[in-house]
C-alpha cells in the first residue's frame, strides 16, 4: 500500500511536469510571435551619449523603445521635427536653436555644426511587442516620416533638448505669466517667428 501511493505521486508529478513544460513551450512560442523587430538610424555620438546617460541602469536596446514611444517631457513630436529641420538648415544644434528661440543664448554665441552624414549613422534594431511597434509606427506616420528618420530625430532631441534646473525655473515662471503649461509655452516660443 505504501509503495502504491508512492507510484501515484510520481506519476502525478511526472504528468504535472510534462503539462507544465508543454505549457511553457507554448507560452514561449506565443511570446516569440509577439516580438517584432524594427530598425532606425542613430548618430554615433548620440548613441554614445545615451549610453553614458543610462550606464548601469538598463540595457540600451530596452531603453530605445521607451524614448521612441513616449513624448519628451517638454516638447511634442511635431515641435521636435520642426526644431530639427530648422536647426539643420541653419547648421546649428537643436540645443542651440531652442536656446536662441527662448533667449537663453545669443545668436553670436552659437557654434556651427555639421549634421551627421549617412556613414556616421548606426542602424539599431530593437525588439518590441506589436502594441509598441504600432505606437512608434503611428507616431512616425503622423509626422509623415519613415521610422528610420523619426528614430534619428527623436534620439537626437532626447540628448540635446535638456535644460538646467535654473533654466527650468525661469521658463516655468514665464509660462505661468502667460497662463500656459511649460510644454505649451515652449511650443509657442519655438514656433513663433523671430
Amino acid at each position: 500500500m505504501f509503495k502504491k501511493v508512492g507510484r501515484d505521486i510520481k506519476e502525478t508529478q511526472a504528468e504535472e511536469f510534462i503539462n507544465s513544460t508543454s505549457d511553457k513551450e507554448t507560452d514561449d512560442n506565443t511570446t516569440k510571435e509577439k516580438v517584432i523587430k524594427i530598425a532606425f538610424k542613430i548618430p554615433k555620438e548620440v548613441r554614445k551619449n545615451i549610453r553614458k546617460m543610462i550606464k548601469g541602469t538598463v540595457y540600451l536596446k530596452k531603453y530605445y523603445p521607451m524614448i521612441l514611444k513616449n513624448d519628451l517631457t517638454y516638447f511634442s513630436d511635431e515641435d521636435i521635427i520642426n526644431i530639427y529641420m530648422t536647426a539643420k538648415l541653419q547648421n546649428i544644434s537643436m540645443r542651440d536653436y531652442v536656446r536662441i528661440k527662448l533667449k537663453l543664448t545669443k545668436p553670436q554665441e552659437v557654434q556651427f555644426v555639421t549634421y551627421p552624414a549617412e556613414r556616421d549613422l548606426v542602424i539599431e534594431q530593437i525588439e518590441l511587442d506589436k502594441i509598441d511597434k504600432d505606437i512608434i509606427t503611428q507616431k512616425a506616420k503622423n509626422l509623415n516620416a519613415p521610422v528610420m528618420h523619426y528614430g534619428c530625430i527623436k534620439m537626437t532631441a532626447y540628448c540635446e533638448l535638456i535644460f538646467s534646473q535654473l533654466e527650468l525655473e525661469l521658463l516655468r515662471e514665464e509660462a505661468q505669466k502667460n497662463n500656459l503649461s511649460l510644454k505649451e509655452y515652449l511650443s509657442k516660443k519655438i514656433n513663433e517667428e523671430l
